[in-house]
C-alpha cells in the first residue's frame, strides 16, 4: 500500500493599505462619538453583535437625530428598507444611507465602490474576519478612516471559553456514536447509524443548557434528511479558533493591553516600529483629549458647592464607608457625584432640575456614556436623602455589594 504524503499549500496575497489611516477606539462609547463628531461622509459600521448593532443603530438615530441610518443582517428581507438597500449596494455598489451598520453577512461577495464611503470600523477578531471586512470597499484613490477596537484579554478569554464548550458538546457527540457502535442500545440511533435528530437535540439541549446559546451549539452541525449529522469541516474550524485564542492571550502577556492592537496592525503590514508609531500617535492623542476634558469638566464645574444633600452623604455615610468613596470624581467629560471605583458604582443626588424634560435627555446620554465604561450608576433623589436617609444608605450598600459580587 502506498502511503500518501499530506501537502500542504500556503498561499500569501499581497495587499498595500497605504490609503488607511488607522483610528483607534477603546469601547463603544468612542465609536458613538467618533460618529457624532467625526467625519460627515459615510460610515459602513460592521459589528459582531446584533442585539449590539440595533441599540447602535437606536442611540445614533437619536443623537444624529436622523434617519439616515439602517441596520442590516441575515433577516434583512423582512424589512422593506433592508431589501432596497441590499438590492441598491447588488446593483449599483453602493448605498443610499450616511451609516450603514451590519454584521458579517456583508462580509464577503460585497463590493463597495463608493465615493462617499470614507469610514469603515472593523469589529473582527480574527484576520481572515478583519481582511474581509476592510475589503468590502474597493481602492478608489481616496484615504479611508479605519477604526479598530482595542480588545482586552478577558474578551479573548471570554471567546475561548465559549469556544471550548462547543467544542466539548461536538466531542460528546462523537464520543457518544462510538458507544452505539460499541453495541450501547441506549441511544438513539437511525437506521443510517445517526443519532436521530430529535433525540439528539434534546441531548444537546442539556449538555449546553445554562452554560451556551443553543444556536451556537448548532453552527458545528448540520441537519440530513431529518438527521443531526455533525460538521466536520466546523469542528476542524472550532480546534484552529481555540489554539488562536491561546496565542493571542498569551500575546498579552508579552506586549502588555496593546496585544491585540499589534496583531490588527499586523495585518495591516506594518512592521514594528510604524506599529509602535500608529499606537502611540493614537494614545497620545487619546491622552490630549481626555486632558482637555478634565479641564472643561473641571470648569463646568468650579463654582459648583456640594448641596445640603451631598454634604449629608457624604460626611455622615459615604467617607466613613469601609469600601472607599470618591466625591466630584472626573470621569471622561462628566464629573460623578459620588464613585467607587472598586465597585464601578456612580451615585448622582438629583434635584428637582433633573426632572425638568431638557435635563432628562442630558442625564439619560450621561448614564448611557458611564455605562459604556463598565460602571454601574444609580440616582437618588435629593427629596430620598432628607426624607428617608437610612433607607438610601441602606440601598447603596446593598448596591455596592451587589456590584462586588458581580465582579468577583
Amino acid at each position: 500500500m502506498v502511503q500518501q504524503r499530506k501537502v500542504v499549500y500556503k498561499y500569501n496575497i499581497e495587499s498595500n493599505y497605504d490609503y488607511v489611516s488607522v483610528n483607534i477606539l477603546e469601547n463603544y462609547n468612542d465609536l458613538i462619538e467618533a460618529v457624532e463628531n467625526g467625519s460627515k461622509k459615510k460610515w459602513m459600521i460592521f459589528v459582531d453583535s446584533i442585539v449590539y448593532g440595533k441599540q447602535l443603530e437606536k442611540t445614533l438615530k437619536d443623537k444624529l437625530e436622523c434617519d439616515s441610518i439602517i441596520f442590516i443582517t441575515t433577516d434583512y428581507k423582512k424589512d422593506v428598507d433592508g431589501i432596497r438597500e441590499v438590492d441598491e449596494i447588488s446593483r449599483e455598489s453602493m448605498f443610499s444611507k450616511r451609516i450603514l451598520i451590519t454584521t458579517a453577512v456583508l462580509d464577503n461577495g460585497v463590493n463597495i465602490k463608493d465615493l462617499e464611503l470614507q469610514n469603515i470600523v472593523v469589529c473582527a477578531d480574527t484576520e481572515e474576519q478583519f481582511i474581509q471586512m476592510l475589503g468590502r470597499k474597493r481602492k478608489d484613490g481616496i484615504n479611508t478612516n479605519l477604526y479598530i477596537f482595542k480588545r482586552d484579554k478577558v474578551h479573548f478569554q471570554r471567546r475561548l471559553a465559549m469556544v471550548e464548550k462547543v467544542r466539548k458538546i461536538a466531542i460528546n457527540y462523537m464520543k457518544t456514536f462510538e458507544k452505539w457502535l460499541n453495541g450501547d442500545e441506549k441511544y438513539y440511533i437511525s437506521k443510517e447509524g445517526w443519532l436521530i435528530q430529535e433525540q439528539h437535540c434534546q441531548i444537546m439541549k442539556k449538555m449546553a443548557e445554562n452554560e451556551l446559546d443553543y444556536k451556537d451549539v448548532m453552527k458545528v452541525f448540520w441537519v440530513y434528511g431529518g438527521i443531526l449529522m455533525l460538521n466536520l469541516l466546523a469542528y476542524h474550524h472550532l480546534e484552529i479558533l481555540c489554539s488562536y485564542y491561546q496565542r493571542i492571550i498569551e500575546c498579552f502577556s508579552t506586549y502588555g493591553d496593546n496585544a491585540f492592537l499589534q496583531e490588527q496592525l499586523k495585518w495591516l503590514g506594518k512592521n514594528q516600529k510604524e506599529t509602535d508609531e500608529v499606537i502611540n500617535g493614537c494614545m497620545k492623542s487619546r491622552l490630549d483629549e481626555a486632558r482637555e476634558n478634565v479641564i472643561d469638566a473641571m470648569e463646568q464645574n468650579k463654582e459648583k458647592e456640594m448641596t445640603k444633600e451631598e454634604r449629608h452623604l457624604w460626611y455622615d455615610f459615604l467617607r466613613s464607608y469601609p469600601v472607599r468613596f470618591s466625591r466630584q470624581k472626573v470621569l471622561g467629560k462628566y464629573i460623578a457625584d459620588f464613585y467607587c471605583a472598586e465597585a464601578k458604582l456612580v451615585i448622582e443626588l438629583d434635584g428637582s432640575q433633573h426632572y425638568e424634560d431638557r435635563n432628562i435627555k442630558k442625564d439619560a446620554d450621561r448614564t448611557a456614556f458611564l455605562e459604556g465604561y463598565g460602571l454601574r450608576v444609580i440616582r437618588i433623589p435629593n427629596n430620598d436623602v432628607g426624607r428617608n436617609f437610612c433607607g438610601v444608605c441602606e440601598y447603596i450598600d446593598a448596591a455596592v455589594k451587589q456590584s462586588l459580587s458581580q465582579l468577583r
